[in-house]
This record gives C-alpha cells, structure tokens and sequence, in this order.
C-alpha cells in the first residue's frame, strides 16, 4: 500500500552541486539504495524526484495563485513519496521535507488539506484550487518553522 507524498517548491532551479547534495544526503541516511531515485530509510521505501513532474506543473502554481499568496513563483521542486503508510512513514516524510526546504529556502506543499487547525506556528498558506459541488478546495504549503511545529503536533500526519 502506497503512503503519503510531498513535495519542496523552491525560489530558484537546482544547480547540479544542489542536485548532488540530495544524492549525498540520501545516501548517507538510507539503509538501502535500490536506484539513484528509490532508497529505503530506516528500512522503509521512499521515492525521490526532482524537478516538476510534468512540464505544466510550474504553471499549475501560477494559475491557482501560487505566487500571490506566497510571494514567489516557484522555479523547482523536489518530491518524497513514502511506500508504505505507517506513521514511521509519515515522521520520515516530514522530516525529509523539513530538511530540504531549510537547505534551499524552500516551502513544503503538502499536496492536499492538513484539515482545519485551531492553532498554528509558522506560516501556513491555503491554496485555492477549485470549487465543487458548491464548495471551495484548497491545500496547503507551509513554511519551515510550520514544519517543525507540525511535526511536534498530537494531530502531525502527512497527506495519502
């Protein structure tokens, strides 16, 4: 069963040192290395892909109002899918994401809703990106002081 996934937008393109240091990084806390994107942290299967994962999503975030709310238009990404969905697999997750998006200034997007949150530190972002039935969908990106916020909360999970 596939776990949850999550992505780092990033202010600038990676240079090839940047996308070396992932590789380096990586390979220093895997367990297993079963390719140059597939590793296993902690005995757990993770995914890894750089750059956008098609060549309209850096546009996705510009027509869904990305830049205005948070500031910038995102020029990368990286991205981290968990194979497995136990919470070993989620804190591996946000603890991935929490990591690069300090190395590179990043946000995370965590690809969905968190759901509603009495309380937040950091800056949380909610993105609009449809209506349906009525109703407004959005998702949120959250910076890194969120992160490490999120990742001490009773509620902390990533998004499946």
């Amino acid at each position: 069963m596939a776990g949850p996934a999550a992505g780092i937008i990033l202010p600038e393109p990676l240079s090839q040192v940047q996308k070396n240091d992932i590789f380096l990084y990586l390979e220093s806390i895997a367990s297993q290395i079963r390719g140059k994107y597939d590793y296993s942290i902690e005995e757990r299967p993770f995914l890894y892909t750089e750059g956008p994962e098609t060549d309209g999503t850096l546009e996705v975030y510009i027509e869904e109002a990305v830049p205005e709310v948070i500031g910038w238009i995102p020029q990368d990404s990286i991205s981290f899918a968990a194979m497995c969905n136990s919470e070993q697999d989620h804190r591996i997750l946000g603890e991935l994401c929490l990591y690069f998006a300090r190395e590179f200034e990043g946000l995370v997007d965590f690809g969905a809703a968190l759901g509603e949150l009495a309380e937040v530190k950091g800056t949380l972002f909610k993105i609009p990106y449809e209506q349906q039935n009525g109703f407004n969908l959005f998702y949120h990106i959250g910076d890194t002081a969120f992160m490490e916020y999120w990742l001490q909360h009773p509620g902390f999970h990533m998004i499946k």
